[in-house]
């Protein structure tokens, strides 16, 4: 059996899981199997030389399932 594999990346806030979901199969012809998305916040422990904090801004993260050859349809033999 075939370990299906996870890619990770940062889209735009706005893209919803349906967008990411297009966006790879019909560009870069990648078959998705599942597509999970979170916000990830930014970190606002520095400090600039006046003392003031700074926060990093926020991203969304979207979390992709590569399809396996057995769900498109396509069999593997054994040689």
């Amino acid at each position: 059996m075939i370990p299906f594999s996870f890619s990770t990346y940062p889209t735009v806030d706005r893209m919803t899981k349906f967008d990411v979901r297009n966006y790879l199969e019909k560009i870069y012809n990648i078959p998705v199997g599942a597509v999970r998305t979170r916000i990830q916040y930014g970190t606002n422990k520095k400090r600039n030389h006046l003392n003031q904090k700074l926060k990093r801004p926020d991203y969304k993260l979207a979390y992709v399932q590569l399809q396996r050859p057995e769900e498109k349809g396509e069999r593997r033999t054994n040689e």
